[in-house]
């Protein structure tokens, strides 16, 4: 494998959509095989992948109209949610506000490309139950939905510095050189350090899996997240120049060396 898992997660999407993961990796030694297994394995069919229903397919969508039963409320963060039990006993962590579609789509990428990830849904019309000061009858807003899976969270949160505004994210900048060995990107939010050590092999080598998917998966993408046509047309825009520049880092490299 070509990539060392040094923050994975953030390769794929400061490649892809420049979404910020949220954990800083306390490995003191590169991961061997078994450990990078646990992440990442290479897909063998990532343009065939279902990315409209992601890893937990057709049979793991949410029951359109449900009453989920209330466990706690999540008021930390930028966004508030809910932990729930679904009517087959399951348990869900659910997302509110702009986060939610964005969380989806950093999801559906990052399993695309081969890193383990929940499933992972939008669910536009939904009730809670057994909620204090909360009527199960009244149908509660857009939201994200993720399975409980012992030992495993998505990353990803917003497209930095946007909150979701397509706008705003097509603006941005995003590579902005290479400095001694190392690619700097137009970021500025939470937990910049985990950009520090990315190559531009880095880059390339996640770019280079991003370029196999076909377009009607990354369609499909944004239509898991219910992205109306205007914002995912705008943002897939910009995705894809982003890919572009990426894998132009490899024909720079490629003519430094040969001029050595």
């Amino acid at each position: 494998m070509r990539i060392a898992v040094k923050g994975a997660a953030s390769v794929t999407l400061a490649a892809a959509v420049a979404c910020a993961p949220a954990l800083r990796s306390t490995a003191t030694n590169p991961p061997g095989p078994s450990e990078v297994a646990q992440l990442w394995q290479e897909p063998a069919d990532l343009d065939r992948r279902d990315l409209f229903h992601g890893p937990g397919g057709r049979i793991g969508v949410p029951p359109p109209g449900a009453v989920w039963r209330f466990k706690s409320a999540d008021t930390t963060g930028y966004s508030r949610g809910y932990d729930v039990v679904g009517p087959d006993g399951r348990e869900w962590d659910v997302k509110l506000g702009l986060e939610a579609p964005t969380e989806v789509v950093a999801s559906r990428i990052l399993w695309a490309v081969g890193y383990h990830q929940p499933p992972t849904y939008v669910v536009t019309e939904w009730r809670l139950g057994e909620a204090p000061g909360i009527d199960q009858t009244h149908v509660q807003p857009f939201a994200r939905f993720r399975a409980d899976v012992p030992g495993m969270k998505a990353a990803g949160e917003y497209f930095p510095g946007t909150r979701n505004n397509p706008r705003d994210y097509e603006r941005q900048a995003f590579i902005t050189g290479v400095r001694n060995g190392r690619v700097p990107f137009a970021y500025g939010g939470r937990h910049h350090g985990l950009l520090d050590s990315i190559t531009p092999a880095d880059v390339v080598w996640i770019c280079e899996r991003l370029d196999r998917l076909t377009d009607r998966q990354w369609t499909d993408v944004f239509r898991a997240a219910a992205y109306v046509e205007d914002a995912r047309v705008r943002i897939l825009t910009t995705i894809e120049r982003h890919i572009k520049e990426g894998l132009a880092l490899g024909d720079r490299q490629a003519a430094w060396a040969v001029t050595r």
